[in-house]
């Protein structure tokens, strides 16, 4: 009996340890501006505990964060973006998604490009269109061409928009 309540206990601490693990991994997420030159993107992500503010990226340049997952596994950030008048809704980390696709370092790399938001595959080392990485349109929105970062802003939702493209990337 004593047995098995030793083994029931090592069951259970190790069951804990990977838990811990789990929540200690540290993910980072980049999006890129590849959208050429004199393009900005306006973008804002959040979380259901952060709100990373507005950027504004000039070509070529890339914003990043990183964070640890949450105990319960469902981490979630999510950026509205804005270009001449595009803009959209999207889902750049998803605990269920992106919790092994991220490489083994948990780098999470997105481009934004003219024709779409798209994720680095590792295993092809490359941006593109396939089973584990995928490119997700910007919708033509109502509002016309910012020509400011005033409204950029009203198009990435500061303060929030009503009428958000959504895109959920769920794969």
């Amino acid at each position: 009996m004593a047995t098995s309540n030793s083994c029931l206990l090592i069951l259970v601490l190790a069951l804990a340890l990977c838990e811990l693990t789990i929540v200690q991994s540290k993910y980072h997420v980049s999006i890129t501006n590849g959208m050429g030159e004199g393009t900005m993107l306006g973008l804002r992500c959040l979380s259901g505990d952060d709100d990373l503010g507005l950027q504004f990226l000039p070509s070529n340049i890339t914003f990043s964060w990183s964070f640890n997952l949450n105990f319960w596994g469902t981490t979630l950030f999510y950026c509205n973006m804005a270009h001449d008048n595009l803009h959209g809704h999207y889902n750049v980390f998803v605990r269920r998604r992106d919790y092994h696709r991220c490489g083994d370092d948990h780098q999470c790399l997105w481009l934004q490009k003219k024709d779409g938001l798209y994720f680095f595959n590792y295993e092809d080392q490359q941006y593109g269109m396939n089973d584990s990485s995928l490119a997700i349109d910007m919708e033509q929105s109502s509002v016309s061409t910012p020509r400011n970062s005033a409204e950029i802003c009203l198009n990435v939702g500061w303060p929030p928009i009503e009428k958000a493209i959504s895109h959920t990337l769920i794969l």
